[in-house]
């Protein structure tokens, strides 16, 4: 299969996927990665982390639509999140007959390309050191780590992990990367003090999620080929039983100080108790679902709905769902309500909710 060239406008969504972030309950800006969405499981999958802060995100992108990003950072490199400018990494060319062996440095206050960053290939993850200092890249295509320094924007080392890396996670102590191994059915972990491989951690089948408890204690794995969680506890590094949930697992999320875990797949979403382990009874996300991430409910703590058909609630914690069919659906995760919908077109495949400065 085959894509269009990455596009910095909207004008050229169809048929890429795209990522969407939310602030407070509205959408704040969205961008299409190039990754072609016509395969039935596209899994060169995009995460986008933040690294500066939401303000500075905010006044850098107008509070409108902002150019592709997945990962952040001041222009200044001063860490402070002071200045006009933010940074932007680019996955290019993430899927299978074009897999490219770069990403693109994009400033958001300048709103031009900086530079090209030579990778292994097909890059398709990204996740940040607990300080925003490095930014991990899955080079999914060469089956390894790459670690590039965020303020010299090169690479300072690579590691080899499993076949098809397709998702990465950092430890809440910023010690470890854990990477799901789409093609290996593996989670390897990286030492990042040392940047070395650990032995690899069987899990289920095509896991192509992976996100840490609050508590540090945990990571969860969604495996998309087996319908199940599979839990890794992070002081041994063992894989625990999975747990089944039955929908396709695609994406994996909790809230800080949360007691349960939310996983989308299929049309629904469904909750994993974090102290048992446990999945509940699953909730309508009223679509297929791509992603999927935890905040406010709609209308929390800004007097309004936000979105369309927003019930306004002024508290509450929803989960926002990506879905395949372009829409953003906000479930109330007290009465399963679709609470608000959002379109924002194309065919989402990752979403996320910046923490607000205040």
């Amino acid at each position: 299969m085959s894509g269009p060239a990455c596009p910095f406008t909207e004008s050229a969504h169809s048929p890429s996927a795209q990522c969407v972030i939310f602030l407070h309950g509205k959408r704040v800006g969205s961008h299409y990665p190039c990754l072609y969405a016509g395969c039935v499981r596209c899994h060169s999958r995009w995460v986008l982390v933040v690294l500066a802060l939401v303000a500075v995100f905010l006044s850098a992108c107008g509070g409108t639509t902002a150019p592709a990003s997945s990962a952040s950072r001041s222009d200044t490199g001063s860490g402070s999140g002071s200045g006009s400018g933010t940074v932007a990494f680019v996955a290019n060319f993430a899927y299978a007959d074009q897999p490219g062996t770069t990403i693109t440095e994009v400033s958001l206050g300048k709103r031009r390309v900086e530079r090209s960053i030579t990778l292994g290939r097909l890059p398709s993850a990204f996740a940040a050191t607990a300080r925003g200092t490095k930014l991990l890249v899955a080079d999914e295509g060469s089956d390894r780590l790459s670690i590039l320094s965020v303020t010299a924007a090169k690479v300072v080392a690579v590691v080899r992990v499993g076949l098809e890396p397709d998702a990465i996670a950092v430890t809440p102590n910023g010690a470890t990367a854990l990477v799901a191994d789409f093609g290996a059915n593996t989670v390897t972990p990286v030492d990042l003090t040392t940047m070395k491989a650990l032995p690899p951690i069987p899990v289920g089948l095509e896991p192509d999620a992976i996100a840490v408890t609050p508590n540090g204690a945990t990571a969860l794995v969604a495996d998309f080929g087996a319908n199940t969680v599979t839990p890794v506890a992070l002081t041994t590094m063992k894989a625990l039983p999975p747990t089944y949930v039955g929908v396709d697992p695609t994406g994996v999320a909790s809230a800080p100080g949360g007691s349960v875990a939310w996983v989308s797949g299929g049309s629904s979403i469904v909750p994993l108790s974090l102290a048992t382990l446990h999945a509940g009874t699953a909730l309508g996300a009223g679509g297929i679902a791509e992603a999927i991430a935890i905040g406010p409910a709609p209308g929390a703590g800004d007097g309004n709905g936000g979105g369309t058909g927003g019930t306004g609630s002024n508290g509450g914690t929803a989960a926002w769902v990506a879905l395949q069919d372009g829409w953003v659906n906000a479930v109330d995760l007290a009465s399963g309500a679709i609470e608000a919908r959002v379109y924002v077109g194309g065919r989402p495949s990752a979403i996320a909710i910046p923490a607000s400065t205040g």
